[in-house]
């Protein structure tokens, strides 16, 4: 490694590893904030990036995407969200009733969504890019759209004009909410589908792991890849350590989670199988905000085929939804799977490209 590249290292990994601490009335925050060595984005005027995590993925699994948009010269910001303390979250009368024409948030929804717009209103930024992973996707339109009430009812009360959104684009990986008739068991299913090997399906139910693997298919695959054989093309020696590492981190994160906040969970995969994001992605594009949906072409919890209809099966209704979606955002398909945008750095870097386009 040159004496340059080690230094950014050190510089990544000092920021990285000291948060800053914030009380938000009964709950801490630990921001981190990880700007780049010559702040290219200041100069070009970019707006931080904003990692939104998916279920059950903690801020710790983004680290090799903070590194790479790092790396790209943007300022990433990534932080915690602790459960609510006491009863359900429930929104102020006006904000509750802007949202529930286009979506009924469950209270962790809403709770995550108050707590992104607190976070950048404390920290004073005015404007974000947001990299919204599979749930993250919900909780940040929520925040988009709430923020758009609040901005109505400041020029409301201190005159005009409307001040701009805090959120002025969302890339969104592997989002939720865009498929129909979703249930809770076919997401965990299509989630133990994404990573499994035996010793990380240890707490699957036998019946589901029979579902989704075989002996002799998991035999196949562990002789190609001791082979160098990937399912993506040829060994990459830094993806490979990536994506080990990742997928260590999201099962021990995912699974401290669930031991210490089962009932969020539990809310959290209701609010994930119950949302429809059609029309909130129709509020999002009459407000301004920028949507690019990219969609993993192995993804297990949120497949493609669900999502784009197949011409010659398609009902007619089908059809008219996936017109709607392409109407409201841009869309593209990338290989991988659902965590790939954490797993793989070529994924990360596309990612950081589509966020850096006006």
């Amino acid at each position: 490694m040159s004496e340059g590249m080690e230094r950014q290292k050190d510089d990544f990994d000092r920021q990285f590893d000291n948060p800053q601490k914030m009380r938000m009335g009964p709950v801490e925050i630990a921001l981190r904030t990880i700007r780049p060595p010559k702040l290219q984005d200041r100069l070009e005027n970019k707006p931080p990036v904003v990692i939104a995590g998916g279920f059950g993925h903690s801020w710790k699994v983004y680290a090799h995407i903070a590194k790479e948009f790092y790396r790209g010269g943007r300022t990433t910001m990534l932080y915690n969200i602790p459960p609510h303390q006491g009863a359900n979250f429930v929104l102020p009368n006006e904000e509750g009733a802007a949202l529930k024409e286009f979506i009924e948030p469950n209270p962790e929804e809403a709770w995550d969504a108050v707590m992104l717009l607190e976070v950048m209103r404390k920290q004073e930024v005015k404007q974000i890019d947001v990299l919204a992973h599979s749930r993250g996707f919900i909780y940040v339109a929520i925040a988009a759209i709430l923020d758009d009430k609040r901005a109505e009812i400041e020029a409301r009360k201190n005159g005009p004009p409307k001040r701009k959104n805090l959120i002025r684009k969302i890339l969104a990986y592997g989002p939720a909410g865009l498929t129909e008739h979703e249930t809770k068991t076919r997401l965990v299913r299509g989630a133990r589908r994404q990573d499994g090997t035996p010793a990380e399906w240890a707490e699957v139910p036998e019946e589901i792991q029979k579902e989704v693997s075989t002996p002799e298919m998991l035999a196949k695959r562990k002789a190609a890849e001791a082979k160098g054989f990937f399912e993506y093309g040829p060994f990459d020696a830094e993806r490979a350590a990536i994506d080990k590492h990742t997928k260590a981190v999201r099962g021990k994160e995912g699974f401290k989670e669930a031991m210490e906040n089962p009932l969020r969970v539990y809310e959290q995969i209701e609010g994930v199988a119950a949302a429809n994001m059609l029309p909130v992605l129709k509020k999002l594009h009459d407000i301004g905000v920028k949507v690019t949906i990219v969609l993993p072409d192995q993804d297990t919890v949120y497949p493609k085929d669900r999502i784009i209809p197949d011409p010659d099966k398609a009902t007619p209704q089908e059809k008219a939804r996936w017109e709607e979606i392409k109407r409201y955002a841009a869309i593209t398909t990338l290989p991988g799977q659902h965590s790939a945008v954490a797993d793989d750095p070529q994924v990360a870097r596309i990612a950081l490209s589509q966020l850096s386009q006006p």
